[in-house]
Protein backbone atom coordinates (compact mmCIF):
# COMPACT_ATOMS: atom_id res chain seq x y z
CA UNK A 1 0.00 0.00 0.00
CA UNK A 2 1.32 3.44 -0.93
CA UNK A 3 2.40 5.77 1.88
CA UNK A 4 0.29 8.83 1.07
CA UNK A 5 1.79 10.86 3.91
CA UNK A 6 5.28 10.27 2.57
CA UNK A 7 4.18 11.12 -0.98
CA UNK A 8 2.79 14.49 0.21
CA UNK A 9 5.80 15.00 2.51
CA UNK A 10 3.64 15.52 5.62
CA UNK A 11 3.24 13.77 8.97
CA UNK A 12 0.19 11.82 10.15
CA UNK A 13 -1.04 14.72 12.30
CA UNK A 14 -1.20 17.10 9.34
CA UNK A 15 -4.26 19.36 9.18
CA UNK A 16 -6.44 19.79 6.10
CA UNK A 17 -4.69 23.09 5.42
CA UNK A 18 -1.28 21.35 5.62
CA UNK A 19 -2.48 18.70 3.18
CA UNK A 20 -3.85 21.25 0.71
CA UNK A 21 -0.72 23.43 0.93
CA UNK A 22 1.60 20.48 0.26
CA UNK A 23 -0.60 19.22 -2.58
CA UNK A 24 -0.62 22.59 -4.34
CA UNK A 25 3.16 22.86 -4.07
CA UNK A 26 3.90 19.32 -5.31
CA UNK A 27 1.23 19.25 -8.04
CA UNK A 28 2.70 22.43 -9.48
CA UNK A 29 6.21 20.95 -9.31
CA UNK A 30 5.33 17.64 -11.01
CA UNK A 31 2.57 18.70 -13.42
CA UNK A 32 3.43 17.24 -16.87
CA UNK A 33 3.03 20.65 -18.54
CA UNK A 34 5.81 22.04 -16.34
CA UNK A 35 7.84 18.89 -15.66
CA UNK A 36 7.82 16.36 -18.55
CA UNK A 37 9.30 13.69 -16.23
CA UNK A 38 6.83 14.24 -13.40
CA UNK A 39 3.74 12.45 -14.74
CA UNK A 40 3.94 9.41 -12.42
CA UNK A 41 4.66 11.51 -9.34
CA UNK A 42 1.86 13.90 -10.30
CA UNK A 43 -0.61 10.99 -10.38
CA UNK A 44 0.62 9.72 -6.98
CA UNK A 45 0.32 13.20 -5.45
CA UNK A 46 -3.22 13.61 -6.83
CA UNK A 47 -4.22 10.15 -5.56
CA UNK A 48 -2.78 10.86 -2.10
CA UNK A 49 -4.59 14.20 -1.89
CA UNK A 50 -7.91 12.67 -2.95
CA UNK A 51 -7.72 10.20 -0.04
CA UNK A 52 -6.22 12.36 2.74
CA UNK A 53 -8.37 15.43 2.03
CA UNK A 54 -11.54 13.36 2.52
CA UNK A 55 -12.35 12.65 6.19
CA UNK A 56 -14.00 9.27 5.56
CA UNK A 57 -11.35 8.05 3.12
CA UNK A 58 -8.56 9.21 5.42
CA UNK A 59 -10.15 7.39 8.37
CA UNK A 60 -10.38 4.17 6.36
CA UNK A 61 -6.79 4.59 5.15
CA UNK A 62 -5.47 5.17 8.69
CA UNK A 63 -7.49 2.26 10.10
CA UNK A 64 -7.58 -0.57 7.55
CA UNK A 65 -10.13 -3.29 8.29
CA UNK A 66 -8.82 -6.62 9.58
CA UNK A 67 -10.26 -10.00 10.44
CA UNK A 68 -10.74 -9.16 14.14
CA UNK A 69 -12.70 -5.95 13.48
CA UNK A 70 -14.87 -7.84 11.00
CA UNK A 71 -15.37 -10.60 13.57
CA UNK A 72 -16.58 -8.26 16.33
CA UNK A 73 -18.78 -6.37 13.88
CA UNK A 74 -20.59 -9.55 12.86
CA UNK A 75 -20.52 -10.91 16.43
CA UNK A 76 -22.56 -7.90 17.58
CA UNK A 77 -25.12 -8.56 14.82
CA UNK A 78 -24.28 -5.56 12.61
CA UNK A 79 -25.10 -5.96 8.97
CA UNK A 80 -23.49 -4.36 6.00
CA UNK A 81 -25.77 -1.85 4.34
CA UNK A 82 -26.15 -2.39 0.64
CA UNK A 83 -25.06 0.82 -1.04
CA UNK A 84 -25.89 2.04 -4.51
CA UNK A 85 -22.78 2.75 -6.59
CA UNK A 86 -22.44 6.15 -8.22
CA UNK A 87 -22.48 6.53 -11.97
CA UNK A 88 -19.21 8.15 -13.05
CA UNK A 89 -18.94 10.50 -16.01
CA UNK A 90 -15.99 12.56 -17.25
CA UNK A 91 -16.69 16.21 -18.09
CA UNK A 92 -14.13 17.98 -20.26
CA UNK A 93 -13.71 21.68 -19.45
CA UNK A 94 -11.38 24.38 -20.70
CA UNK A 95 -9.55 27.07 -18.73
CA UNK A 96 -12.09 29.58 -20.01
CA UNK A 97 -14.99 27.39 -18.78
CA UNK A 98 -13.48 27.40 -15.30
CA UNK A 99 -12.41 31.06 -15.31
CA UNK A 100 -15.95 32.27 -16.06
CA UNK A 101 -17.66 29.42 -14.15
CA UNK A 102 -19.73 28.53 -17.18
CA UNK A 103 -22.70 26.16 -17.26
CA UNK A 104 -22.00 22.90 -19.08
CA UNK A 105 -24.83 20.71 -20.37
CA UNK A 106 -24.44 16.93 -20.35
CA UNK A 107 -26.55 14.21 -21.96
CA UNK A 108 -25.89 10.68 -20.73
CA UNK A 109 -27.50 7.24 -20.70
CA UNK A 110 -28.89 6.01 -17.40
CA UNK A 111 -30.87 2.97 -16.24
CA UNK A 112 -34.28 3.94 -14.89
CA UNK A 113 -37.00 2.05 -13.03
CA UNK A 114 -39.26 0.13 -15.41
CA UNK A 115 -42.65 1.84 -15.49
CA UNK A 116 -44.50 -1.40 -16.23
CA UNK A 117 -43.33 -3.46 -13.22
CA UNK A 118 -42.32 -0.57 -10.95
CA UNK A 119 -38.72 -1.77 -10.82
CA UNK A 120 -39.51 -5.22 -9.37
CA UNK A 121 -38.75 -7.10 -12.58
CA UNK A 122 -42.18 -8.74 -12.61
CA UNK A 123 -44.11 -10.91 -10.13
CA UNK A 124 -41.85 -11.73 -7.20
CA UNK A 125 -41.77 -14.02 -4.19
CA UNK A 126 -39.60 -14.00 -1.09
CA UNK A 127 -36.18 -15.58 -1.59
CA UNK A 128 -36.09 -18.92 0.25
CA UNK A 129 -32.29 -18.90 0.51
CA UNK A 130 -32.04 -15.77 2.69
CA UNK A 131 -35.61 -15.53 3.98
CA UNK A 132 -36.07 -12.12 2.36
CA UNK A 133 -33.17 -10.42 4.17
CA UNK A 134 -30.89 -10.29 1.12
CA UNK A 135 -27.97 -11.63 3.18
CA UNK A 136 -26.71 -14.99 4.38
CA UNK A 137 -24.31 -15.71 7.24
CA UNK A 138 -21.43 -18.17 7.16
CA UNK A 139 -19.46 -19.36 10.18
CA UNK A 140 -15.80 -20.43 10.14
CA UNK A 141 -13.56 -21.94 12.82
CA UNK A 142 -14.49 -22.94 16.36
CA UNK A 143 -14.16 -21.73 19.93
CA UNK A 144 -12.57 -18.31 20.38
CA UNK A 145 -11.49 -18.28 16.73
CA UNK A 146 -15.01 -18.80 15.47
CA UNK A 147 -15.93 -16.06 13.01
CA UNK A 148 -19.23 -15.20 11.38
CA UNK A 149 -19.36 -13.28 8.13
CA UNK A 150 -22.32 -11.75 6.34
CA UNK A 151 -22.49 -12.05 2.56
CA UNK A 152 -24.90 -10.91 -0.11
CA UNK A 153 -27.28 -13.70 -1.05
CA UNK A 154 -26.08 -15.21 -4.34
CA UNK A 155 -29.58 -16.28 -5.41
CA UNK A 156 -31.39 -12.94 -5.17
CA UNK A 157 -28.32 -10.65 -5.36
CA UNK A 158 -29.30 -8.94 -2.13
CA UNK A 159 -32.85 -7.95 -3.14
CA UNK A 160 -34.56 -10.46 -0.85
CA UNK A 161 -36.92 -11.47 -3.66
CA UNK A 162 -36.89 -13.75 -6.67
CA UNK A 163 -38.70 -13.03 -9.94
CA UNK A 164 -41.17 -15.82 -10.75
CA UNK A 165 -42.94 -14.15 -13.68
CA UNK A 166 -40.59 -11.76 -15.56
CA UNK A 167 -41.92 -8.43 -16.79
CA UNK A 168 -42.50 -8.48 -20.56
CA UNK A 169 -41.29 -4.87 -20.91
CA UNK A 170 -37.89 -5.09 -19.22
CA UNK A 171 -37.33 -8.86 -19.37
CA UNK A 172 -37.17 -9.18 -15.59
CA UNK A 173 -34.36 -6.66 -15.10
CA UNK A 174 -36.57 -4.04 -13.47
CA UNK A 175 -34.77 -1.29 -15.37
CA UNK A 176 -34.84 0.37 -18.78
CA UNK A 177 -32.32 2.72 -20.36
CA UNK A 178 -33.11 6.34 -21.10
CA UNK A 179 -31.22 9.59 -21.70
CA UNK A 180 -30.89 12.22 -18.98
CA UNK A 181 -29.89 15.87 -19.29
CA UNK A 182 -28.11 17.77 -16.55
CA UNK A 183 -26.59 21.26 -16.40
CA UNK A 184 -23.49 21.76 -14.25
CA UNK A 185 -22.05 25.11 -13.19
CA UNK A 186 -18.27 24.66 -13.32
CA UNK A 187 -16.69 25.70 -9.98
CA UNK A 188 -13.88 28.25 -10.27
CA UNK A 189 -11.59 26.14 -8.05
CA UNK A 190 -11.82 22.97 -10.17
CA UNK A 191 -8.59 21.01 -10.59
CA UNK A 192 -7.80 17.98 -12.73
CA UNK A 193 -9.68 15.02 -11.26
CA UNK A 194 -12.01 17.09 -9.05
CA UNK A 195 -15.25 15.16 -8.38
CA UNK A 196 -18.72 16.60 -7.86
CA UNK A 197 -21.73 14.47 -6.87
CA UNK A 198 -25.28 15.15 -8.01
CA UNK A 199 -27.75 13.33 -5.79
CA UNK A 200 -30.22 10.92 -7.35
CA UNK A 201 -29.03 11.35 -10.96
CA UNK A 202 -27.32 7.97 -11.31
CA UNK A 203 -28.53 4.48 -12.25
CA UNK A 204 -31.55 2.78 -10.68
CA UNK A 205 -30.91 -0.52 -8.89
CA UNK A 206 -33.74 -2.97 -8.32
CA UNK A 207 -35.25 -2.76 -4.80
CA UNK A 208 -32.43 -0.49 -3.63
CA UNK A 209 -33.06 2.87 -5.27
CA UNK A 210 -31.33 5.33 -7.51
CA UNK A 211 -27.67 6.20 -7.12
CA UNK A 212 -25.82 9.47 -7.53
CA UNK A 213 -24.06 10.92 -10.54
CA UNK A 214 -20.35 11.54 -9.95
CA UNK A 215 -18.86 14.05 -12.39
CA UNK A 216 -15.07 13.89 -12.79
CA UNK A 217 -13.54 17.03 -14.30
CA UNK A 218 -10.92 16.73 -17.02
CA UNK A 219 -9.16 19.99 -17.90
CA UNK A 220 -8.42 20.06 -21.61
CA UNK A 221 -5.57 22.03 -23.14
CA UNK A 222 -7.29 24.43 -25.52
CA UNK A 223 -5.69 27.34 -27.39
CA UNK A 224 -2.42 26.72 -25.55
CA UNK A 225 -3.94 27.12 -22.05
CA UNK A 226 -4.06 24.78 -19.09
CA UNK A 227 -4.55 25.17 -15.31
CA UNK A 228 -2.44 24.20 -12.31
CA UNK A 229 -4.12 25.01 -8.99
CA UNK A 230 -4.89 28.76 -9.22
CA UNK A 231 -2.28 29.41 -11.93
CA UNK A 232 -2.87 29.64 -15.67
CA UNK A 233 -0.19 28.12 -17.92
CA UNK A 234 0.12 29.21 -21.55
CA UNK A 235 2.37 27.77 -24.27
CA UNK A 236 3.69 30.22 -26.87
CA UNK A 237 5.71 29.25 -29.96
CA UNK A 238 8.11 31.88 -31.37
CA UNK A 239 10.76 31.97 -34.07
CA UNK A 240 13.99 33.94 -34.00
CA UNK A 241 12.49 36.75 -36.10
CA UNK A 242 9.70 37.33 -33.58
CA UNK A 243 12.21 37.47 -30.76
CA UNK A 244 14.58 39.99 -32.37
CA UNK A 245 12.24 42.32 -34.24
CA UNK A 246 9.19 42.56 -31.99
CA UNK A 247 9.42 44.44 -28.70
CA UNK A 248 6.78 42.17 -27.15
CA UNK A 249 4.44 39.28 -27.76
CA UNK A 250 0.65 39.23 -27.65
CA UNK A 251 -0.76 36.73 -25.14
CA UNK A 252 -4.48 35.90 -25.18
CA UNK A 253 -6.11 35.94 -21.77
CA UNK A 254 -9.70 35.38 -20.56
CA UNK A 255 -9.78 39.04 -19.48
CA UNK A 256 -8.45 40.21 -22.86
CA UNK A 257 -5.24 40.15 -24.92
CA UNK A 258 -2.12 41.46 -23.22
CA UNK A 259 1.29 42.52 -24.52
CA UNK A 260 4.27 40.94 -22.75
CA UNK A 261 7.88 42.03 -23.17
CA UNK A 262 10.55 39.34 -23.18
CA UNK A 263 13.56 40.19 -20.96
CA UNK A 264 16.92 40.44 -22.74
CA UNK A 265 18.41 37.83 -20.38
CA UNK A 266 15.46 35.44 -20.77
CA UNK A 267 16.26 31.73 -20.60
CA UNK A 268 13.74 29.46 -22.26
CA UNK A 269 14.10 26.70 -19.64
CA UNK A 270 11.99 28.75 -17.22
CA UNK A 271 8.49 30.15 -17.85
CA UNK A 272 7.76 33.86 -17.72
CA UNK A 273 5.67 34.74 -14.68
CA UNK A 274 3.07 37.51 -14.60
CA UNK A 275 1.73 38.00 -11.10
CA UNK A 276 -1.98 38.24 -10.40
CA UNK A 277 -3.15 37.08 -13.83
CA UNK A 278 -4.31 33.63 -12.75
CA UNK A 279 -7.52 32.52 -11.07
CA UNK A 280 -8.93 34.79 -8.39
CA UNK A 281 -10.26 32.42 -5.76
CA UNK A 282 -9.33 32.46 -2.07
CA UNK A 283 -5.83 33.18 -3.26
CA UNK A 284 -4.89 34.87 -6.51
CA UNK A 285 -2.86 32.83 -8.99
CA UNK A 286 -0.33 33.86 -11.62
CA UNK A 287 0.07 33.47 -15.36
CA UNK A 288 3.02 31.33 -16.49
CA UNK A 289 4.14 31.53 -20.12
CA UNK A 290 6.18 28.68 -21.54
CA UNK A 291 8.04 29.89 -24.63
CA UNK A 292 9.10 27.37 -27.24
CA UNK A 293 11.39 28.46 -30.07
CA UNK A 294 10.67 27.24 -33.56
CA UNK A 295 13.82 27.09 -35.64
CA UNK A 296 13.35 27.70 -39.34
CA UNK A 297 15.23 29.14 -42.30
CA UNK A 298 14.69 32.88 -42.70
CA UNK A 299 13.97 34.47 -46.05
CA UNK A 300 15.75 37.52 -47.47
CA UNK A 301 13.10 39.96 -46.26
CA UNK A 302 13.31 38.62 -42.71
CA UNK A 303 17.11 38.75 -42.84
CA UNK A 304 17.05 42.43 -43.91
CA UNK A 305 14.61 43.28 -41.10
CA UNK A 306 16.81 41.56 -38.54
CA UNK A 307 19.96 43.37 -39.78
CA UNK A 308 18.13 46.70 -39.78
CA UNK A 309 16.93 46.12 -36.22
CA UNK A 310 20.43 45.14 -35.04
CA UNK A 311 22.02 48.21 -36.70
CA UNK A 312 19.51 50.55 -35.08
CA UNK A 313 20.02 49.10 -31.63
CA UNK A 314 23.85 48.79 -31.86
CA UNK A 315 24.71 52.51 -31.86
CA UNK A 316 23.89 55.18 -29.29
CA UNK A 317 24.70 58.86 -29.02
CA UNK A 318 27.46 59.39 -26.47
Amino acid sequence: MKDYYKILNIDKNATKEDIKKSYRKLSKKYHPDVNPNGEKMFKDVTEAYEVLSNDNKRREYDNPKDTFSDFFQHFNGARKRRTVPSKKLILKVSVEDIYFSKNKDMTYQVSNSCGTCGGNGGDVSQCSNCGGSGYIQKTFGSGFFRQTTTQTCNQCNGTGNKVINPCYDCGGKGTKFKFENVSIKVPRDVDEGTRVKIRGKGDFYNNVGRGDLEVIFNITKENGFTKINNDIVYDKVLNITDLIINDGIIIPHPDGDMKVRIPLNYKSDKPLRIKGKGFKNRTVGDLYINIFFEYKEINNQERDLILEHINKSSYQDV
